[in-house]
């Protein structure tokens, strides 16, 4: 039985079967997202959003358009490495591309996640359990339920779950 206090600590991994992207296909992602290419001041391709965070978050032109060029270094360097993480560990003095690089994973988790069965996304309120009730979720659910009297009482007894990834190393 869960006891009080316990905190959960799920990798990165613990996502994939929801549809978040890991490894080269966040790297594939990311790439295609940071793209950009400005046809007479239009942005033709690469992600519109995640441009448009860049807009809100630096609000001279200047800068904007500096982490846009730095931002759009990015898909070339990340051809040859093994995730994203391990890219922007080997670029620890350039800060505003582990910036870019961050906020960009951000941006494509976010994405992922307002896809995935677990948020929702149907007007009833609730998501849809059903399509994760063959992943590991069911079985973690069922462990955390097994022996209990009340749902309260183990939720109560979570702390925090989290998700984490080496991104959040600064």
């Amino acid at each position: 039985m869960i006891r009080a206090g316990t905190l959960f600590i799920l990798g990165a991994g613990a996502s994939a079967e929801v549809g978040l992207p890991l490894g080269k296909r966040l790297i594939d992602k990311i790439a295609n997202d940071l793209n950009f290419y400005f046809d007479a001041g239009h942005l033709n391709s690469g992600d519109g959003s995640f441009y448009q965070i860049l807009r809100n978050q630096f609000k001279d032109n200047h800068a904007i358009n500096e982490h846009v060029a730095v931002a759009a270094r990015l898909p070339n360097g990340l051809t040859f490495a093994n995730s994203i993480d391990q890219y922007l560990d080997t670029h620890t003095g350039d800060e505003k591309l582990k910036l870019c690089g961050k906020a960009a994973i951000a941006n494509e988790i976010l994405k992922a996640e307002s896809d995935s069965p677990l948020t929702d996304n149907r007007s009833a309120g609730d998501p849809d359990l059903e399509q994760v009730r063959e992943s590991w979720y069911q079985s973690f659910a069922e462990l955390l339920f097994e022996g209990s009297v009340a749902m309260n009482l183990i939720l109560s007894s979570i702390t925090s779950l989290l998700f984490v990834s080496t991104m959040i190393a600064a």
